[in-house]
């Protein structure tokens, strides 16, 4: 008897999976459901087309590949995520509300994102945009150790055949210049001056000089590495090669040797390097910078100062929320042994996440990202204290 009601109860069993199986494999390859669509059921999503509220983020690489979540309502049934009049890669149905979807390659520009159920495509608004925009990074390095003896203190020259970027922009907008090398000299005496020489449509800004540079301490040391930094953001055209070289020099006509690269560990020295990153969100990105030198005088040590409030000072409204790059990069010292300088960005506005660094002699670095909230006006400047009682920037 025992038998025989096994046997009974087996049926509905398979039954009833073959069900919910079904209910996954109806979903297109390219979707899938979550439980909070009711595996797929009829009743769920609603009965008129899908409405499109926001898209986070909204915006990413022309390549395609960026991942986005849509919210707003309908999506139950979703049949179609589409950008522009190209289908996403994939997208997965999180809730009624909610899915996500992952850009297909498209060329640059802004488009609407739709959503399609069997009720409808949803209506476009500038609440469903995207845009598409072209990224174009490199950098290029080196692990050896470039010397350069007898500068005369103002001729630039090229630190090495390795570091010299050569890209066409993608689009128009910004390429962010950065180089970074380990800076030494053989006698006291000498400080090592490091910039980024540029070639191409409208540059360089002035014949034989780069656009942007550092000068390396180790004034009164020898065989002693300092990082050195800098950066710099220039204008660039679409459809137009540009080059971007690290050259340097020696702070004043020297008959020894500076050098570039600590080490070596394992055979290879310490890396230096050339880089550059392009943006073509325009209003993305600000600037401001400033070749005047700025003192501080008697610093309690603990309260920060404005370096510059209005030359190194940026004020800008996100158009979204997001997170964006803040950076700043000076050479600092001090007119009295025992003093270091600290250096930060300070905000008002809702940014998170802004930080400072402590500066060594004049080693550059970059500093923090932050979190903004679309709409919302932003306020940064640079500050700076300095340890002790005694110093200037």
């Amino acid at each position: 008897m025992l038998k025989a009601l096994a046997i009974k109860a087996l049926p509905p069993t398979i039954i009833v999976f073959v069900v919910l199986s079904g209910s996954f494999l109806a979903t297109p390859l390219a979707s899938s459901k979550l439980p909070a669509c009711g595996y797929g059921y009829v009743g769920y999503g609603g009965t008129s087309a899908p409405t499109v509220t926001n898209v986070t983020p909204n915006s990413g690489s022309t390549a395609g590949g960026t991942k986005v979540t849509i919210t707003g309502s309908g999506f139950c049934t979703a049949t179609a995520v589409d950008f522009g009049s190209t289908a996403a890669s994939s997208f997965v149905i999180i809730s009624d509300t909610e899915m996500q979807a992952v850009t297909p390659a498209e060329a640059a520009g802004t488009v609407d994102v739709t959503v399609t159920n069997a009720f409808g495509t949803s209506a476009t608004s500038p609440a469903d945009h995207f845009t598409f925009v072209v990224t174009q990074s490199t950098a290029k390095c080196i692990t050896t150790q470039p010397k350069l003896t007898g500068s005369n203190g103002s001729t630039w020259v090229d630190m090495s055949a390795g570091l010299s970027a050569t890209f066409t922009a993608g689009a128009t907008g910004y390429a962010i210049l950065g180089g970074n090398a380990d800076l030494w000299t053989a006698n006291t005496g000498f400080n090592q001056d490091m910039g980024i020489a540029v070639t191409g449509a409208g540059f360089p800004t002035s014949a034989g000089q780069p656009e942007a540079w550092k000068e390396s301490g180790g004034f009164a040391g020898t065989f002693s590495p300092n990082a050195a930094f800098v950066q710099t953001v220039i204008p660039v055209t679409g459809g137009q090669a540009y080059t971007a070289r690290l050259v340097w020099k020696a702070n004043k006509a020297d008959s020894g040797s500076i050098y570039a690269g600590a080490g070596p560990i394992g055979g290879r020295f310490s890396e230096t390097c050339v880089n550059f990153r392009l943006v073509t969100s325009l209003p993305s990105v600000v600037a401001k910078s400033s070749t005047t030198q700025y003192q501080l005088i008697n610093s309690n040590g603990s309260a920060w100062q404005d370096m510059a409030t209005t030359n190194l000072g940026l004020t800008f409204t996100p158009s979204a929320a997001g997170v964006i790059l803040v950076s700043g990069n000076s050479d600092l010292w001090t007119s009295t042994k025992g003093f270091n300088q600290d250096i930060g960005i300070s905000a008002a506005g809702n940014l998170e996440g802004v930080g400072w660094i402590r500066r060594h002699l004049l080693a550059q670095r970059r500093l923090r990202a932050g979190l903004v909230r679309g709409g919302q006006r932003h306020h940064v400047h640079r500050q700076a204290p300095v340890e002790g009682q005694q110093g200037r920037h």
